[in-house]
């Protein structure tokens, strides 16, 4: 009686997945594969970097699946992740829903090939079959969110890295003669290419939209989610509401996270002799002890 349950419960598992597939094929041949990086940026508006091709391919499964999933999410999760999502640097067309419908998408394909696969191998019982897919339906949901936080963190050490850049840039032309304004505009337009380039125009943007400098500058600083960019934008509204000299204020910052740099590069590499224990325990010592013990068994036990 149990066999027969399994087995009928494996054939709609099957056919559930055949018919997602063709569903897919079917919504990917029918219409043009409107993923968000397919959105052509307008005037005013950074390019942003494109999903992977997984996403891509998924796409018109999250568009159905994100209205019903949004509503089993509570707020403060909502506002977490599309905090991370504005860090990661998303397209607007990715909200929030579509992130949990991938979740949601990968838990399900999990589930289902757990099902799959354990129904030809027949070596698990009905309950213990539940009790994995369950577990790996719900390591693979982790996948998106595990994504979009390695996405965000790679984006603010990007910025990181070419903040100091930007720094000698605006100093050179504060202490040059210009504004502030002025600075940061010969930064965005002579500086390198990157993510830290792309929020500053959109900063530059905003303020000539009509916005306060200061607020442009915070909004910056909290979607690039980096400590030394607040400290920045910090250190600019303290110098500007207290009078003090711009030029000195924009060197000491320049100089801090030279420094930060410095010491960031030296801990990385004093930590580069650990991280190489582990391949030449595995990969070079052995190869050393075959060569080095191969020609001695031979003549030990001789073979020659």
């Amino acid at each position: 009686m149990t066999a027969d349950v399994d087995q009928t419960f494996a054939t709609w598992v099957a056919m559930l997945a055949g018919g997602s597939c063709a569903m897919l094929l079917v919504l990917i041949l029918a219409r043009p594969l409107t993923a968000p990086s397919d959105v052509v940026s307008g005037p005013g508006e950074h390019a942003q970097q494109p999903l992977p091709w997984l996403w891509r391919l998924a796409w018109p499964w999250l568009v159905i699946l994100a209205p019903v999933c949004i509503r089993f999410v509570s707020w403060r999760v909502r506002q977490r992740l599309d905090d991370r999502r504005v860090q990661a640097d998303l397209p607007r067309s990715c909200s929030v829903g579509h992130l949990c419908a991938a979740a949601w998408v990968m838990a399900i394909l999990a589930s289902a090939g757990v099902w799959l696969v354990d129904s030809q191998l027949e070596a698990l019982t009905f309950s213990t079959r539940i009790a994995l897919s369950g577990m790996v339906a719900l390591a693979a949901s982790r996948w998106p969110l595990q994504w979009l936080a390695q996405r965000a963190r790679a984006r603010t050490a990007a910025i990181d890295r070419a903040l100091p850049f930007y720094l000698d840039i605006t100093v050179l032309c504060v202490e040059g003669g210009l504004s502030l304004h002025g600075a940061l505009v010969q930064a965005a337009r002579h500086g390198p290419a990157g993510p830290l380039r792309a929020e500053l125009a959109r900063a530059l943007l905003d303020i000539r939209a009509g916005g306060g400098r200061m607020q442009a500058l915070g909004e910056m600083a909290r979607r690039a989610n980096s400590p030394a960019l607040r400290a920045w934008v910090g250190a600019l509204a303290q110098a500007e509401s207290l009078g003090l000299p711009l030029g000195s204020t924009l060197r000491a910052q320049a100089e801090q996270r030279r420094a930060d740099q410095y010491q960031r590069a030296e801990r990385l590499a004093q930590e580069a002799p650990v991280k190489m224990l582990l391949p030449l325990a595995v990969c070079i010592f052995p190869c050393t002890f075959l060569m080095i013990g191969f020609p001695l068994a031979v003549s030990i036990l001789g073979l020659e």
